[in-house]
């Protein structure tokens, strides 16, 4: 076993030390790749979603830059930059059409003539090696994120590519979502200041999960929050203060539900939430972890005091034939409301079963 590790004691240990040190790098890339993984399916918006692929994560990983190709057909991508106001950032691309020499899967390797052509189309700068993931959701193809190194030791043709992989799947998934509430905007149905559902849409979402609860049997849990003196920070800060004041309260409220809840801006300083499949034990333990989160997050003003927040809250349930009443189900968790305010604002009041 002469001049092998295994009649080396001491090449026994590098040889350890040395897989010690890949797995704690693995680690610290896992741990690096689940942040930024994080912040982008909680990203508020385009404008910080491509800013996160494009500038934060070059930035966190030491690379030179990344570029977006995105294929935009119907010019959606290009008709939401534009009708914002938005000039296209730096790096951003998009295409009319899939080019034909995309590959199937993320490609590695040096930016000579060998590169496929979409990445030195992409680039704007000096590049030794570069890593193409397409970004595909399904059997679509959204478009495909470039990511760059002058050093050409960053990205070797033949590497593992299992952690390029996995982000390629985020980013799709996190544009597919922006596409998908830029499309909801689009149609009325968000409201403008606070980002949560609108009126029209909640009663829509309302008829619908009621009718789903008739015929399954399943409870369908409302809850009606109102903000506690609104109209004193509207009269005494200013309707900036009160606009960031209802901004920052549907955030919060947002903050506490699951994706399968609707929040909706019902008028003024009043929201509802429709909790799908909920009975009224939950559906109250929801509505004063709402509550509390409410009341922990003052909201800071630029160059004034924070302005304190409370909540009062509603919560009604119904299920089977007492939810066909959708407007009774919305009156009883109003009532309710009105008790927690009159009892003294800032808790939850919860209606008896219809």
């Amino acid at each position: 076993m002469s001049g092998t590790a295994g009649g080396d004691p001491r090449a026994l240990r590098r040889q350890l030390r040395a897989y010690i040190a890949r797995a704690r790098e693995n680690e610290r890339k896992l741990n690096r790749l689940q942040d930024f993984e994080l912040k982008l399916v909680s990203s508020a918006g385009l404008d910080r979603l491509l800013e996160l692929i494009l500038a934060v994560y070059p930035r966190n990983t030491g690379l030179d830059q990344a570029a977006l190709v995105l294929f935009d057909p119907d010019d959606e991508w290009r008709h939401y930059l534009a009708e914002s106001g938005r000039p296209v950032p730096a790096g951003l691309h998009l295409r009319r059409g899939e080019p034909a020499s995309l590959p199937r899967e993320p490609w590695l390797g040096t930016c000579g003539d060998g590169a496929p052509p979409l990445v030195r189309e992409a680039l704007a700068g000096p590049c030794a090696s570069a890593a193409l993931l397409p970004l595909r959701r399904e059997d679509r193809t959204l478009g495909a994120l470039v990511l760059a190194s002058r050093d050409p030791a960053r990205y070797p043709a033949g590497s593992g590519s299992a952690f390029l992989e996995r982000l390629a799947a985020f980013v799709a998934v996190s544009l597919e979502n922006a596409l998908n509430h830029e499309r909801v905007k689009r149609l009325g149905l968000l409201d403008p200041l606070t980002g949560a559902y609108n009126r029209r849409y909640f009663e829509q979402r309302l008829a619908e999960e009621c009718r789903r609860s008739a015929r399954t049997g399943q409870p369908l849990s409302c809850l009606f929050l109102d903000l506690d003196h609104f109209k004193r920070i509207n009269d005494t800060r200013g309707h900036a203060a009160g606009d960031a004041v209802l901004r920052a309260a549907a955030a919060t409220i947002r903050g506490q539900l699951r994706d399968s809840d609707v929040l909706a801006r019902y008028g003024g300083e009043e929201f509802v939430v429709l909790l799908v499949d909920t009975g009224t034990a939950l559906a109250g333990e929801i509505a004063e972890r709402i509550r509390r989160a409410v009341a922990a997050s003052p909201v800071s003003l630029d160059r004034d005091p924070p302005v304190a927040v409370t909540l009062s809250a509603g919560v009604a349930t119904a299920a089977g034939d007492a939810a066909r009443d959708a407007e009774g189900l919305l009156r009883r968790a109003d009532a309710a409301l009105y008790r927690a305010k009159a009892a003294g604002r800032d808790r939850v009041a919860v209606a008896g079963v219809p």
